[in-house]
């Protein structure tokens, strides 16, 4: 009986909608790692075996580096965009939670919102992670989540946002589902928006 319950209860859910913003960003971020992504796979790096761990682990390791390089450039790229699109959530009365891989962005938009914002990353101490989410959940003057997808993309329960943001995305997309579940839970009772930032 109670599994029935609980299925119902899912099955009730208002709507969860998913839309990819294009984001315009510099032709140039990120470009010349990936030259250097490209020029490895073709094996026409000089740096391709020079790598401590040599062959084909080497290279693994410094395309790795490199994809992460530019993605992190094209996280800093798009806040402008995210801002913009979470400072017009929030003044249309919205609480938004904003998802990041990495911490630049974040801390950027944390600087931009003031206390309007919380942040949530990975050296938040445990002990504080709960009042974070308390303030947010409760404090009417907290209007943003911001948050690392791996420290606030699971495990805690953001049900006063009914707006997601993705700045960028993860490697695996089973973590961005698991993220956008903070805010999609059982007791939420308004329709659940998530947006994903694209570089176009």
């Amino acid at each position: 009986v109670m599994l029935r319950r609980s299925k119902d209860q899912v099955l009730s859910l208002p709507p969860k909608l998913r839309s990819w913003l294009p984001v315009e960003v510099p032709r140039s971020t990120g470009a010349r790692e990936v030259r250097a992504v490209v020029n490895l796979l073709l094996g026409q790096s000089r740096d391709a075996g020079s790598s401590p761990e040599g062959g084909q682990a080497g290279v693994r390791i410094q395309l790795l580096a490199l994809l992460t390089k530019a993605r992190q450039q094209l996280a800093v790229a798009k806040v402008p965009a995210t801002l913009d699109f979470v400072t017009g959530a929030v003044e249309q009365g919205e609480k938004v939670i904003v998802f990041s891989c990495f911490d630049a962005p974040l801390q950027t938009l944390a600087k931009t919102l003031g206390e309007a914002a919380v942040l949530l990353t990975g050296i938040t101490p445990v002990r504080k992670r709960q009042a974070l989410v308390d303030s947010f959940q409760s404090d009417d003057g907290v209007r943003v989540f911001l948050a690392n997808i791996v420290a606030g993309g699971v495990g805690i329960n953001l049900t006063a946002a009914s707006q997601v943001v993705f700045n960028d995305l993860d490697w695996v997309p089973a973590n961005h589902w698991q993220a956008e579940d903070r805010a999609y839970r059982i007791v939420q009772t308004r329709t659940v928006h998530v947006a994903y930032m694209v570089g176009r």
